[in-house]
Formats: structure tokens, sequence, C-alpha cells
């Protein structure tokens, strides 16, 4: 009797471990998949289980390149260098451009202004029965025939300075200049700066007609403009 009873508590006792293995081998703890192999020792009755997890398959090729770390972009030598290159050859480019515009306009205003200048030199000739010089006395009258910009005399070029021209208007006697009364006169305007601030000269007398100058002062030897 006695040795039934210990080999049925010994029976029971070795199908209560076995149960308690198959338990422990087909549950998985919540904090399972870190991708690291961790033993934890469980004991039951007494004994001691080892229980072995397995990572997830897309935690397994983990390596340090997959933490978030923070990029810096530069930019490097060769780049900056590419930069500098297209700016100059936009700089290269643009600058004539823009001075032949500048050129462009400003003959166009010094067109208008020698324009300014006969009507008024025929006016002051048509009041006092003489042409006169930009700041001169005639013209300078009350009223004046002209603008201020036109006789206003800049005093680093000694004459009338306006849009990169300077004007000159003189009245002729016997082939001079004269400040005596006359029925000639000669006006002039020429770019301070050949080829930055205009190309062309232009002029007008008493005819009236303003002309692109090439010679023969204080004669108005030219060809017309718009021809």
């Amino acid at each position: 009797m006695k040795r039934e009873t210990a080999l049925t508590i010994t029976s029971r006792y070795r199908q209560h471990v076995t149960k308690g293995r198959e338990d422990e081998s087909t549950s998985v703890p919540p904090t399972a998949g870190l991708g690291r192999e961790d033993d934890r020792s469980r004991s039951s009755l007494g004994r001691r289980t080892t229980v072995k997890k397995t990572s997830p398959s897309h935690l397994t090729h983990f390596t340090p390149t997959n933490l978030h770390t923070k990029t810096r972009f530069a930019f490097t030598l060769v780049e900056v260098m590419i930069v500098v290159v297209i700016i100059g050859l936009l700089a290269a480019l643009s600058i004539p451009t823009y001075r032949r515009i500048c050129i462009i306009a400003n003959e166009s205003a010094a067109i208008t202004s020698m324009k300014a200048i006969s009507a008024a030199e025929q006016a002051c000739y048509t009041t006092y029965g003489t042409f006169d010089h930009l700041n001169g006395p005639y013209i300078n009258s009350n009223p004046p025939f002209l603008n201020p910009d036109l006789t206003t005399i800049n005093p680093v070029y000694q004459c009338v300075v306006k849009n990169g021209y300077q004007f000159f208007a003189w009245p002729i006697l016997n082939g001079s200049i004269t400040y005596e009364k006359t029925d000639r006169y000669f006006a002039r305007a020429v770019p301070i700066t050949t080829g930055t601030t205009g190309n062309r000269q232009f002029c007008v007398s008493e005819s009236g007609v303003i002309n692109v100058y090439t010679s023969g002062y204080p004669s108005c030897n030219g060809t017309p403009i718009g021809e």
C-alpha cells in the first residue's frame, strides 16, 4: 500500500512538471521581441526551467546605423566653385547689355534736351532779338525759357550736366563765341564718358535741326537724327 502510494505520487508529480513545461513553451511574454536573447529562469515546483525568447524577423538585422541621427547639410568646395562660375558667366553676359541699355536711354534723353534748348533759343531770339548762353540773362529772364536742370552749371565740369551728357550753348558772332547780341548760336551735347554714358554727340544751331555731330565747330555739321 505504501509502495503504490509513493509510485502514484511520483507519477502525478511528473505529469504536473511536464504539463508546466508545455504551458511555458507555448506562452509568449508581453516583453518578447526586443531583438536580444534573454534567459529567464522560472521555477516550477522547486525546479528551474529556462525559457528562450526569439526576436522577430524584422529586428534580426538591427545595426547601429538604423538609429535616428541628426544629419547636417553643407556645400562642398566644388559646388561653391560651380555657383561662382555661373554667377560670373551671368554677370559677363548681363553687364554689356545693361551698358547698352543705359547708353540708349542717355542718348534719347540728350536728344530731348537738345530739342528743349533749340525751342528755348528760338523763343529767346523772338523776345529779345538775340541768342544766349544756357546760363545767360536772356534765357533765364522772368519767366525763364528753360528749366533749371538745363541752365544750372555743374561746378566740376563747368557746364550743364544731365543724364550722362554735358550741354553747351554759345552765341556766335563772326565765327567766335560772343556775349553780344547775335543771330547765330551753336549748341552741343557731349557724353561725359564716351562708350559708358553715351556714344554719339549731338548739335543744333539756329536752323533748329538736331544733327549727330561729326565736325565743323562752330557749324553744326552731321547727319540729322532720324535719318
